[in-house]
């Protein structure tokens, strides 16, 4: 089979599965003995047998996160359940809970194949894999708009995000002992990355002035896509003849076109001394280039005022309320730019792992263990602390159960861990108060 072909079938799985994007690997398994994934996490360590993943099987996760929770946006009010939109909830509650920047987003990272083994001295991972990831960030101020409505006589909104992106990342890490120091242990991991799909949206400013007067409203709003999986659809504007943005076209993707290409790396480190194991890690360090990017754009020039239309008391105001509306969506429509001349540059966004682990002296078998981690990924960043135990009563069995806080609230996760000559199979899960939900279910 040709290398083209090849290339062709597997950015085509990744389309197929490019509903979401980037996932964090899960965090439970860190320190769990016998977990064949944890190279993810810190390419220093390294697994005490060879495997091969069942391919598309092999490490599946899957997560919903969001820093909002339910008692954010609802509120008991003499015993009645009502959104924060109701006047009767104090405003100063609600503006304690709403007025931060909100997070919520969908990740998936779907293993297509997997494997580990010695070699050179030192253990080494080959792995490809598809991930996604789907975020939207939210204002404060879009909530408290909500809220006080027309009352709020001066409204700024600002930096309101969304983005999708779809990779598919073809990974080689290696990791060895340092003869000079031991109880040290190394590693590097070399991604390769293939881009599908990339789309973000970003309001930067919307603005509204209801004077008593007169109302001006402006926006400031702009959209970046990449790749062929969506499309920007448009139309031509009776008026100027300019294109503008419509909608998206989703039906484009059938040839397995390579739309980006990049490079990243991880990099780790792992000391063993008497019952303690210390360990850190600085993942996704890199970015991608996207060939071709659509741009289309608000006029952040044309502003809406009211005061520009006169409305009869007596007569009909129908055209009057026509141009109205039809001025009121050109303040949000977006002009079509085409393809933009330059290089878009995205990058992955990196975490750093700090990790420190102590098992019983008399029982080897139970460790307690303290993992930080810490996103770096612009208005999408977060960290997380965590307190774990972990349990391997028998070589074929392990399992780790944790707690802790973090951006989206506090959280607690477990992982069980079943580990055979011929079957390796986990399962594992992490919720979180502020609406996190990872699942882990690969073999």
């Amino acid at each position: 089979m040709k290398s083209t072909t090849i290339k062709k079938l597997i950015l085509a799985a990744v389309a197929v599965c490019s509903t979401t994007a980037f996932a964090q690997e899960n965090a439970s398994g860190y320190f769990l003995d016998h977990f064949f994934y944890r190279y993810k996490m810190n390419p220093a360590i390294g697994n005490s047998s060879s495997f091969l993943s069942v391919p598309f099987l092999g490490n599946t996760n899957v997560s919903l996160y969001s820093s909002l929770k339910g008692s954010d946006l609802f509120y008991n009010v003499n015993g009645t359940p009502v959104s924060w939109i109701n006047p009767n909830v104090p405003d100063a509650q609600v503006r304690s809970r709403l007025s931060g920047l909100s997070k919520a987003g969908l990740n998936a990272n779907i293993t297509m194949i997997s494997t580990g083994f010695y070699l050179l001295g030192g253990y080494v991972n080959f792995d490809y894999s598809a991930k996604y990831k789907i975020g939207a960030t939210v204002p404060g101020e879009m909530f408290m708009f909500m809220r006080d409505g027309l009352s709020n006589r001066e409204v700024c909104i600002r930096d309101m995000r969304g983005r999708i992106q779809a990779l598919g990342v073809g990974s080689i890490n290696y990791s060895h002992d340092v003869p000079i120091l031991e109880g040290l242990r190394v590693g590097a991991t070399v991604k390769f990355l293939s881009g599908v799909a990339s789309t973000d949206f970003h309001m930067r400013e919307f603005r509204a002035n209801l004077g008593e007067d007169d109302w001006v409203l402006r926006t400031d709003a702009s959209v970046m896509n990449s790749g062929e999986v969506f499309k920007l659809r448009t139309s031509t504007n009776p008026d100027n003849g300019k294109e503008v943005v419509t909608g998206f076209s989703t039906n484009n993707y059938i040839e397995g076109k390579e739309a980006g290409r990049g490079y990243a790396f991880d990099l780790g480190a792992e000391y063993k001394t008497d019952n303690w194991t210390f360990s850190a890690s600085v993942t996704d360090i890199g970015s991608i280039r996207w060939d071709r990017t659509e741009y289309a754009h608000t006029d952040k020039n044309n502003e809406f005022k009211l005061s520009d239309y006169e409305f009869s008391a007596t007569g009909s105001n129908d055209s009057e309320m026509d141009r109205l509306n039809s001025n009121l969506n050109k303040l949000f429509q977006m002009n079509y730019e085409g393809y933009m001349e330059e290089i878009r540059e995205e990058r992955l966004g990196a975490t750093l792992n700090v990790g420190v682990d102590y098992a019983l002296p008399n029982y080897s078998k139970l460790h307690f263990s303290l993992l930080g981690s810490a996103c770096f990924d612009g208005d999408y960043s977060h960290k997380e602390m965590r307190l774990g135990v972990n349990y391997a009563p028998a070589n074929f069995f392990a399992v780790n159960a944790n707690v802790g806080v973090g951006t989206y609230g506090l959280m607690c996760g477990y992982l069980l861990n079943f580990n055979t000559p011929f079957l390796s199979l986990f399962f594992g899960q992490d919720l979180l108060t502020g609406g996190m939900v990872g699942l882990n279910f690969p073999f």
